[in-house]
């Protein structure tokens, strides 16, 4: 490329050029003063376009840099643009629209290029409009981020005898294309030549403005706009810039004119993006200090062209909007002060600013106020304040980041997180990271905020969607708000056993990881809502935990609204062997209930235990389900056994009859399998052949359900939808047993099993003697025996030691959930305030409670709902065995996000019958109740 500002041929030519620019610049400028605007728009609108003129390699075939003439003809054409968007015409023929005088837009040619491309030069046949922003736009270091995307480019080819052209898109700022300039240049009348150019850019300019064809007939065909007041005329017979030749180029409608500006208000499309404003260039060097005894109060719009300092003593209120330029930022010094009273801080310029900085000592107030488009919004290190309270972080890389607060407290309540479009530098690869981050908080509680990601942002790929609260430790409590369209909603890392993070009545919605926890810390949901969504290429998990010691998951609804996928209610990933409890939890349509994967080798943690004299392991139970209700599961449990000494998952109904006795039978927890003492043991259920093994076996107790393991490759394959069959295969693969070699080298067995003696007390193995026969090689058979007879002693003690915890899990299993439940402490007194809620959406308290308290639930609901999809009316039948009563039945129907849309007593048959057709169009849950028996839940599609 060669940069016209950088050509080094003439400095005459140089000077002549800039004079050129700087005259149409300044004509674009008095024309914008000279004409009255339009009543429509109170301010002239101002396009930055590049010129990128594309030359043959000989340099004789389009515009040059060093001809003057050449300058003059394309300042011409851009002056001649200008005049005619702001003299426009009466449309002809005549409309009933009314007349618009001045289209309020101008352009500024804010860059000329040229460059030798033969290739992209050679328009004959059509314009390479993509390999010219691709090749000399995108792939350009040398260019600036203002040039390469707050520009819009006008790609100048030539070789081409007829002006025309086209856009990238309606609404874009990508590309505008012509050819055909340089030979009407060269063989027309130079003010007819500048004149069809102009025309054909101004038409150009109207699809790039959100304007489509507004005519009929033709060779072309009827391309008629959404504009009625138009006409939309036979081809060529009108004057109507958006028309073909010969007749385009100089009015609109006012319908058109709407279109325009509703476009360039950023609307619709990008192009609003390459608007010029002369307040948000940056100046270098330019800091705004405020010193002492200095208050500053901003109540207007006020741009600056640097950083802004406060230093002790000085004191800025922002009650307007305070708009900082790309990459600068704000510091509030100590003993510096900065107020946000229902105002603005940000960046009005489609950049990034760098955000917020309170330094240790500083001082933010913060009320109603706004901050966005920021890389880091507000930073507040070691805050002395207790309460954050009403506060907007709007379309901003990080909102809030707070690093360990001094204050024994912290509440965040009524605050908004969310992205409502793409952030401004995106083409760059700026897509939302964290909404809130806290770094060890002593005491924090979030409480009625709103955490989103609109479905307006262009960013399809849940993985980039954004993470609503990332927490680092502490002791933290999440009420009341609602985490929605992002790829995690909380993010929760803890080191320490006393760190805690509780999570009440709280609405996940279409993400595609509700919550994600890691470490040793508590976690605790209950009463929580998690509507799931499907996403094609992703696992959507409703909560998934990695190494979680305690775990407490209670009276929670986990609800995909259209099933299918991969998705799973719960995963528990590498869960330990401490208790934890998942229980009272309702699921619908989601096709894999709860998932454990890695469970522990309690076989090698039981030897561990003796090589350490007993001392420091507590094999406890994991976790176990109690009393989850499913509507239309495909898997309620899937456990991926990955021990080598085989660990198996199952339920207690699964056990031999004959081997139970109620009083020493173990209802749960770590048992001994050994087939010779079967009231000591029990034989898990397994998705294959049984493993005899080691014998150590965490049993799942399922109380009330019954339930089928799904088969490994099942499992892989229903997580991973896209690689799940090459992952089963590489899996099968990895574990073909190394006996398969055995009779061809036996030596080499005999070494390996030397090194690996607990390989001849597990079934892993078993291949081993089903492949010997008496007859054939007794002498390997009497070197495994003698293996295996080294560790007798050790087997012996690890069955004692097995079955009586086994013995002592067994009151562990049998305790009542009331008593398993972890009792969080309470807020301190003040941390919740009267003050009501002003998020709308979040003050839905029957999101999380049932209107009559259940003691007593149906195994299956105890009734059907038809016809299913239902038009204007839904029926309930009770299944046989219920009736009625002279008490009648209770019902709630809800929206798949949990919202009531009716409820109340069904007394009679006739009360059966239910009326939808009020209901807008989607899926629907009607809950029933018998006095305090829950008689289940029934989902129906309502269509318009």
């Amino acid at each position: 490329m060669i940069s016209f500002w950088s050509d080094q041929r003439s400095i005459i030519v140089r000077i002549l050029t800039v004079w050129l620019l700087l005259m149409t610049i300044g004509r674009g400028a008095l024309l914008a003063r000279a004409w009255p605007m339009d009543s429509q728009v109170s301010d002239i609108k101002i396009l930055r376009v590049a010129f990128h003129v594309f030359d043959d390699d000989q340099g004789t075939g389009n515009f040059i840099p060093d001809d003057t003439s050449h300058l003059e003809f394309l300042s011409e054409v851009v002056g001649w643009v200008n005049y005619r968007l702001g003299h426009l015409d009466t449309l002809k023929p005549a409309v009933p629209s009314p007349y618009v005088g001045d289209a309020k837009v101008r352009i500024r040619l804010d860059t000329l290029f040229f460059h030798h491309d033969t290739y992209a030069w050679d328009c004959s046949e059509e314009i390479h409009a993509d390999y010219m922003r691709s090749r000399y736009i995108d792939r350009d270091s040398t260019l600036t981020y203002r040039q390469k995307y707050q520009t819009l480019p006008v790609l100048i080819g030539a070789n081409y005898p007829i002006v025309g052209g086209f856009n990238s898109t309606l609404g874009d700022k990508t590309y505008i294309a012509v050819r055909g300039y340089f030979y009407s240049f060269e063989h027309t009348d130079r003010t007819k030549a500048v004149e069809e150019c102009g025309k054909n850019l101004i038409h150009e300019l109207g699809h790039s403005m959100g304007l489509s064809h507004n005519f009929r007939g033709g060779p072309h065909g009827d391309q008629c706009d959404r504009c009625d007041d138009n006409g939309c005329p036979v081809e060529g017979t009108s004057n109507n810039i958006m028309d073909y030749w010969p007749s385009y180029g100089s009015a609109l409608s006012a319908c058109q004119f709407k279109i325009i500006h509703e476009y360039l208000s950023g609307m619709c499309g990008n192009i609003a993006e390459v608007l010029v404003n002369d307040s948000c260039y940056r100046i270098p060097g330019s800091i705004q200090i405020v010193p002492q005894n200095t208050h500053w109060q901003i109540t207007d719009t006020v741009y600056l062209h640097g950083d802004m300092v406060i230093r002790r003593g000085g004191h800025v209120t922002v009650t307007g909007y305070l708009s900082l330029p790309d990459h600068a930022s704000v510091t509030v010094e100590p003993g510096g002060r900065l107020d946000l009273y229902d105002g603005v801080i940000g960046n009005l310029c489609g950049d990034l600013w760098s955000g917020i900085r309170i330094a240790e000592g500083g001082s933010i107030f913060l009320k109603n106020g706004t901050i966005e488009n920021a890389r880091k919004a507000l930073e507040l290190n070691r805050p002395a304040m207790d309460s954050l309270s009403g506060i907007e972080f709007i379309n901003n890389v990080t909102g809030l980041e707070i690093s360990r607060p001094l204050a024994d407290s912290l509440v965040i309540h009524h605050c908004l997180f969310m992205t409502t479009r793409r952030l401004n530098h995106y083409e760059v690869g700026e897509i939302p990271v964290t909404m809130c981050l806290i770094d060890r908080p002593k005491q924090l509680l979030i409480d009625s905020c709103l955490f989103e990601n609109r479905a307006g942002t262009f960013t399809f790929d849940p993985l980039y969607l954004g993470v609503g609260a990332l927490i680092w430790g502490g002791q933290v409590t999440v009420t009341h708000n609602r985490f929605e369209n992002l790829t995690r909603g909380i993010i929760q890392i803890s080191h320490q056993p006393d760190e805690r993070l509780i999570l009440r009545q709280n609405l996940w919605v279409n993400n595609l990881i509700g919550v994600q926890a890691e470490g040793c810390a508590l976690l605790y949901l209950q009463n929580n809502h998690f509507n799931l969504q499907r996403y094609d290429r992703q696992v959507t998990v409703g909560l998934v935990t990695y190494r979680k010691g305690r775990l407490v998951v209670l009276d929670n609804r986990f609800i995909s609204t259209y099933g299918a996928g991969a998705q799973v209610a719960v995963w528990i990933n590498d869960p330990g062997n401490t208790t934890s409890l998942i229980a009272s939890n309702y699921l619908s349509k989601i096709p894999l209930g709860f998932y454990v994967s890695h469970p522990p080798d309690m076989d090698s943690l039981l030897i561990s235990g003796l090589q350490f004299r007993l001392q420091g392991i507590d094999p406890g139970l994991g976790p176990q389900f109690r009393d989850n209700k499913f509507d239309y599961p495909e898997i309620l449990l899937a456990v991926e056994d990955q021990s080598g000494f085989g660990i198996a998952f199952g339920h207690i109904t699964h056990a031999p009859m004959e081997s139970r006795t109620p009083d020493t039978w173990p209802v749960g927890g770590m048992l001994w399998y050994d087939a010779g003492q079967t009231p000591y043991a029990f034989l898990g259920a397994t998705t294959g052949r049984p493993k005899a093994s080691h014998g150590v076996f965490p049993i799942e107790n399922l109380l009330g359900i019954s339930c089928a393991l799904p088969s490994k490759e099942d499992l892989i394959t229903r997580l991973d939808p896209i690689t799940g069959h090459k992952v089963y295969g590489e899996l099968q693969d990895n574990l073909t047993p190394l006996t398969d070699s055995l009779l061809s080298d036996p030596f080499d067995w005999l070494g390996y099993l030397n090194m690996h003696p607990e390989i001849t007390r597990s079934s892993k193995e078993n291949k081993l003697w089903e492949l010997l026969h008496v007859d054939q090689q007794v002498w390997l058979q009497e070197a495994l025996a003698r293996l295996s007879n080294q560790y007798l002693r050790e087997d012996t003690l690890v069955t004692d030691w097995g079955t009586w915890w086994g013995m002592i899990n067994r009151d562990r299993w049998m305790a009542s959930v009331q008593t398993m439940v972890y009792n969080p402490v309470s807020p301190p007194v003040g941390i919740f305030d009267s003050i009501a809620r002003h998020i709308s959406l979040l003050t839905y308290p029957d999101w999380f409670t049932l209107t009559v308290p259940v003691q007593e639930m149906t195994d299956f609901p105890a009734f059907i709902l038809y016809p299913n999809p239902a038009g204007s009316s839904i029926k309930i039948r009770p299944v046989e065995g219920y009736r009625l009563g002279d008490e009648g039945w209770y019902f709630r129907m809800t929206q798949s996000d949990g919202r009531t849309v009716q409820s109340g007593w069904i007394r009679n048959s006739g009360a059966l019958i239910r009326p939808v057709d009020h209901l807008p169009e989607g899926v629907y849950y009607l809950f029933l109740w018998q006095g305090q028996k829950f008689l289940g839940a029934r989902s129906f599609f309502k269509y318009d």
